[in-house]
């Protein structure tokens, strides 16, 4: 009887060690695909941040062109006025000096470059006033 007891006793250490051997197992597999997905979600956050950043760049741009734009006619209407013919100097002055200041403020003001884009645009605009 002896060895059927101890037969069973090692039976039984063997089905709690597989037991055990499962759960260990399982909570792995369970930590592995944790791990996973809050890698992906790392990474899934990482994209949106930069796709974040390169919208609101683009957006930055986009508004900067358009208000740009819209200044155009305005910086061309003020070269006719500094080309036109006066007799008050002064007035003429003026007008050269706002000139002046109109085309150094956006680029001294919004750190703007002027590019060949915007060269496209003025003459475009020029040519339609």
């Amino acid at each position: 009887m002896e060895e059927k007891e101890i037969n069973q006793e090692e039976t039984n250490e063997n089905n709690k060690i597989n037991e055990l051997t499962d759960k260990i197992n399982l909570q792995k597999q369970d930590i592995e695909e944790k791990e996973d997905r809050i890698k992906r979600l790392m990474a899934e956050f990482e994209n949106f941040k930069k796709r974040s950043d390169k919208e609101r760049t683009g957006l930055y741009s986009s508004v900067m062109g358009d208000v740009i734009t819209s200044l155009l006619p305005v910086l061309d209407n003020l070269e006719k006025a500094a080309k036109a013919e006066t007799k008050d100097e002064q007035y003429k002055s003026g007008i050269e000096m706002v000139l002046t200041q109109f085309k150094v403020w956006p680029i001294t003001s919004w750190s703007c470059k002027p590019s060949s884009r915007w060269k496209i645009r003025w003459k475009r605009n020029k040519r339609r006033i």
